[in-house]
């Protein structure tokens, strides 16, 4: 284990480990566990950060080997002071990395545990270690239309993808990968340039009286697609998908 570096925030794993780094000004410790699996209820080791960890508002570790790598998930507890009825900290929470590029645990999330004294952790979400090359768009130019000529068409990829009737093939209504097939039906009505409902993660589950959060307005994760447009369970194809859109 080595101190790490506070830049960049989230997961970011090289050649020398992986580094983990988060932003929380007012706390006075972190812990980092670290999971075998999404819905695992338990971490397989639990790494305290302490005052040599930071620098400035941020936490930081770096971790070499011992099964720590890309695949890995990971979330923190977060220990400060607690002032009734304004800003606080409860460490039986464990809580999202907001720079997870990939989150693991939606089969056993349940948000009604996000509050309350009882610990979450079996029933929480966990951010997932990914690659982070960059992305060589080089093939795909930009098709730089004027604004004169810019037509943009407002959409909900879930939506969209999979109505009655839809040309999209079964196996990807409702996803990014459908989105990508419905291309050449947009081009033909004129449209250059497609403005997403929000893509990045959000809560399922944040609707009234049971209900099913369809717009998506309240992300749980900015830098992470919402599972449902995905196709498939793995959360390290996630990245791969956007960029096949994109």
């Amino acid at each position: 284990m080595r101190l790490g570096r506070p830049w960049p925030l989230g997961a970011s794993a090289g050649s020398n480990g992986v580094n983990f780094s988060v932003v929380a000004p007012e706390a006075t410790r972190l812990e980092l566990l670290l999971f075998s699996s999404g819905d695992a209820a338990e971490p397989w080791a639990t790494i305290e950060l302490d005052q040599q960890h930071r620098s400035g508002d941020h936490w930081h570790v770096e971790l070499e080997g011992g099964g720590v790598g890309i695949g890995t998930c990971y979330g923190y507890r977060v220990f400060g002071p607690l002032h009734p009825g304004a800003h606080g900290f409860n460490p039986s929470k464990l809580l999202l990395d907001p720079c997870a590029r990939a989150i693991s645990g939606w089969d056993v999330y349940q948000r009604s545990r996000a509050i309350g004294a009882i610990p979450n952790t079996s029933c929480s979400l966990k951010g997932v270690v990914t690659e982070r090359e960059r992305f060589d768009f080089g093939a795909a130019p930009r098709p730089r239309h004027s604004w004169q000529r810019t037509v943009i068409y407002e959409l909900h990829v879930g939506g969209f993808t999979k109505g009655e009737g839809s040309p999209v093939s079964p196996e990807h209504r409702g996803t990014l990968l459908g989105l990508i097939e419905t291309i050449p039906y947009l081009k033909e009505l004129g449209i250059t340039t497609i403005e997403l409902l929000p893509v990045m993660a959000f809560d399922p589950q944040d609707a009234p009286g049971g209900r099913h959060n369809h717009w998506g307005y309240s992300p749980v994760s900015w830098m992470a697609p919402h599972p449902d447009y995905l196709v498939g369970d793995d959360p390290l194809q996630a990245r791969e998908q956007v960029r096949q859109l994109v």
